[in-house]
């Protein structure tokens, strides 16, 4: 019987190389030289008895008993990584503050909320959501423990995602039948602009662009925008992430080239707890994984404009 004991080194190697492809990638995976992964692996291989990787013209293959092994080590070290969650979040508890724009709140709080429900089910979210100017007085003013806002003066900040802007139009706007609309066919154009929120990063961004455009109303209410812009009022700039999936009466068109704001993760306190760091770092998972698609209207009013020019 073999005296070699089977130690987590082994047990990492084996995966790495697999979901690597190779002895040279693993070992980078893991931080060590190639010749300390070909160890462990027959190290690992002396103590079950077995070979477990075939090698066969620079091509590595699990043999039938490396698979049974690669399964049961993934196993070891999710069992291994869940108990040292366990230490870690002893202390990972009780209610966070959070304030967002209602973009955020729609749209990355629900992947966030997932994500904190499974790592860490001790910890409750207090949503605050309200424009950008009110989440960044209440940070100010130390009402919440984190912002995500696209104003950050004065406040501990990081850069925390980009979203473009997208331009509202009616469905029989003559805008509407093109695909992309460029920033010179906005001129003179009758705008709805929000009165808060992003209403005065769209201003600077079209005066930067050299867009002149005839303000029609400001309006507080997303959902007053929209109906505005379907009653053909004007058109509007909107934030992707403020899109729900459909705007009836109305489509979504890109610009180009495009306008984006910058949103920022801000916090009034020089550092946050740990129950705090870990909703940050939930919250940019949550935006690293955001993928915006054009709402469906847009893409069925594409679809009917090529069967009337078919």
């Amino acid at each position: 019987m073999s005296k070699i004991h089977i130690n987590l080194t082994m047990l990492k190697a084996l995966i790495a190389i697999v979901e690597e492809g190779g002895f040279s990638r693993g070992a980078d995976r893991i931080g060590v030289s190639q010749s300390a992964v070909s160890h462990a692996i027959r190290g690992l291989e002396f103590a079950i008895g077995a070979p477990l990787i075939e090698r066969q013209r620079g091509n590595m293959e699990l043999t039938a008993m490396g698979q049974k092994v690669a399964e049961e080590a993934r196993g070891v070290l999710q069992a291994i990584e869940r108990l040292r969650k366990l230490g870690q979040n002893r202390n990972v508890c009780g209610t966070v503050r959070v304030g967002v724009v209602a973009s955020i709140a729609s749209r990355i709080t629900p992947a966030a909320l997932r994500d904190l429900r499974r790592n860490f089910p001790d910890i409750r979210l207090d949503i605050w959501d309200g424009t950008d100017q009110e989440v960044h007085e209440w940070a100010r003013n130390d009402l919440i423990d984190i912002g995500i806002a696209g104003i950050c003066d004065g406040l501990n900040a990081e850069h925390f995602m980009e979203e473009k802007l997208l331009l509202l139009v009616p469905e029989d706007h003559v805008l509407a039948g093109r695909e992309t609309v460029l920033q010179a066919d906005l001129q003179d154009a009758r705008f709805v602009v929000p009165a808060m929120g992003c209403g005065p990063q769209i201003d600077r961004m079209l005066g930067d662009a050299g867009v002149a455009i005839d303000v029609v109303v400001r309006v507080r209410e997303k959902e007053t925008l929209f109906s505005m812009v379907r009653s053909h009022v004007g058109v509007a700039m909107v934030p992707e992430l403020a899109l729900p999936a459909i705007v009836d009466g109305c489509v979504v068109r890109p610009l180009d080239p495009p306008f984006s704001r910058k949103l920022f993760l801000m916090h009034g306190d020089a550092s946050l707890n740990s129950s705090a760091r870990a909703v940050a770092d939930a919250f940019r998972r949550a935006s690293c994984s955001f993928a915006f698609c054009l709402p469906d209207e847009a893409i069925q009013d594409d679809a009917r404009i090529e069967e009337k020019t078919a």
